[in-house]
């Protein structure tokens, strides 16, 4: 890795930052972290930019770095690769349906042990039409698998309780921020967190 001193230029620490950051390791980016804001804070405040130009390129970097530092990148999270690897799998096996049912409340009665009740978004059915469920397992925790038809092609919507620690960092679908868009084997899959679930959908790519 790259190495950043005290001597190296605002601008350059910033390319740096971001030709790197997908190739680090956690620790490396933390460590990337704490070396530009060492390098740069007494710098910045111990000798006075001479134009408008530097403080903004030095604003900038504090808020890139602020930014990295509260929302880190899911996919530099290995689990996440491997949430994708258990949706994709469970989608391409299409196993046989334990519940044949259109009914949420029925499907939470059935799965009532999970402990936690379906997206209530999945009333609506925005996906098609619902024909039942079963069980499954994402990172070998039980979770409900969800199928829809539409158009003639098969939706899976995976649902399970959000573990952090289990899961590491998904981010919530808002106004604000889109849910993850990751596509395996010619299977899109969308991913968010939601009212304390992790949430994905799995169908064919492009539809």
């Amino acid at each position: 890795m790259k190495s950043l001193t005290k001597k190296t230029p605002i601008k350059q620490a910033i390319n740096t930052l971001y030709q790197q950051e997908e190739q680090l390791s956690e620790h490396e980016l933390t460590q990337l972290k704490k070396s530009i804001i060492n390098s740069h804070r007494m710098t910045f405040y111990k000798k006075a930019p001479k134009n408008n130009a530097i403080i903004a390129t030095a604003c900038v970097l504090l808020i890139s770095i602020t930014f990295l530092v509260i929302n880190p990148s899911p996919m530099k999270n290995g689990k996440t690769i491997n949430i994708i690897h258990d949706v994709v799998d469970n989608h391409l096996l299409h196993k046989n349906l334990t519940y044949q049912t259109n009914s949420i409340t029925e499907l939470n009665s059935n799965f009532s042990y999970l402990g936690f009740l379906l997206s209530s978004e999945q009333e609506n059915q925005p996906y098609g039409n619902l024909v039942g469920a079963r069980p499954c397992f994402i990172l070998n925790i039980p979770a409900a698998q969800l199928r829809y038809k539409k158009n003639n092609q098969w939706v899976t919507v995976f649902q399970t309780r959000y573990e952090e620690n289990i899961y590491g960092y998904i981010p919530k679908k808002n106004n604000h921020a889109q849910p993850l868009a990751i596509t395996q084997r010619g299977v899109q899959v969308n991913l968010w967190q939601e009212n304390g679930l992790l949430i994905a959908v799995a169908q064919a790519q492009g539809h």
